[in-house]
């Protein structure tokens, strides 16, 4: 079964920056997994990419709520590294 975690939306954040962000912190817990970065350092990082202001847009974009709470899962997944 196939789990939709960010949702399509007629007014929402551009994908085109929802998906920069989501690679910057997943490359982030990708580089703590493999010793590359500290944990600390790569949670100031990540905070401050999940802070970033994303561009809101029509039709081309993902729910906002969907967004918010995938890219807080991912900081809080990072922190429990």
């Amino acid at each position: 079964m196939k789990k939709t975690i960010l949702r399509k939306a007629l007014i929402g954040y551009d994908k085109g920056d929802v998906l920069m962000k989501l690679d910057g912190i997943n490359t982030l817990v990708a580089d703590v997994r493999d010793n590359l970065v500290s944990k600390s350092q790569a949670l100031t990082e990540a905070q401050q990419i999940a802070a970033s202001p994303i561009r809101t847009a029509f039709f081309n974009s993902f729910k906002k709520s969907d967004v918010d709470n995938y890219v807080r899962q991912l900081v809080a997944q990072l922190a429990a590294l």
